[in-house]
């Protein structure tokens, strides 16, 4: 996994997130007349996100009250459009594929190399592992670029105001402390409780992996 996205994915980040308010209008309308297909179709929906996220984490199990969480989450931030085309590819590659191995050459060959289904799945990638998405900085010069144009800075350029390549956008605390990177490297959230009192003089008793396996 890569410290930032490649910029070349960058159109999706903006993209998506322009189509976000029709995405979230469409769940709300499903949401006020439900019927037991629609039921039946958001269960599944959601058991494919979850699928697909043990898959991107390497992660056996995942926490279902937090992959609802974050399902809500990435519709909002970026529609469901993308993540729609996305798990429908996956679906289509565990069908197709019998062995493990023919699996993930499709899902590297097929989602990790397409430049819109690559992005999504690195956003979700984040979003366990960090509670955080990637998103452009509207700081950035590139997407700046258009408004400097009709509004031109008088004075100088603000220092404060240097171009940035993207910010992080994270959600609750509960979601921070339950990311799979603490486990992983053996601590706690900063600036959250780690245990008891004087407990950061003590040697940690172990460090776990993501299925709580001890590493």
């Amino acid at each position: 996994m890569s410290a930032e996205p490649s910029t070349n994915r960058r159109n999706f980040l903006v993209s998506a997130a322009a189509g976000t308010v029709a995405g979230v209008a469409s769940v709300a309308v499903q949401a006020t007349c439900p019927t037991q297909a629609q039921e039946n179709a958001s269960r599944q929906y959601f058991s494919d996100f979850l699928t697909l996220s043990c898959e991107l984490t390497g992660v056996s199990k995942l926490d279902d009250n937090l992959g609802r969480q974050y399902l809500s989450r990435f519709c909002e931030t970026f529609g469901s459009k993308i993540l729609t085309d996305l798990l429908r590819e996956y679906c289509t590659i565990l069908t197709r594929c019998r062995s493990v191995r023919d699996r993930l050459k499709m899902i590297k060959h097929s989602i990790m190399d397409d430049e819109y289904r690559g992005a999504a799945a690195e956003q979700i990638i984040y979003l366990w592992y960090l509670s955080a998405f990637y998103v452009p900085n509207p700081l950035d010069s590139e997407n700046r670029e258009e408004k400097e144009e009709q509004s031109p800075t008088e004075g100088g350029a603000d220092p404060d105001d240097a171009p940035k390549s993207g910010v992080w956008q994270y959600g609750t605390l509960e979601q921070y402390e339950k990311t799979l990177i603490w486990p992983i490297i053996g601590a706690h959230a900063p600036m959250t409780p780690g245990g008891p009192m004087g407990h950061w003089k003590d040697k940690p008793r172990r460090w776990l992996a993501p299925d709580n396996e001890s590493i």
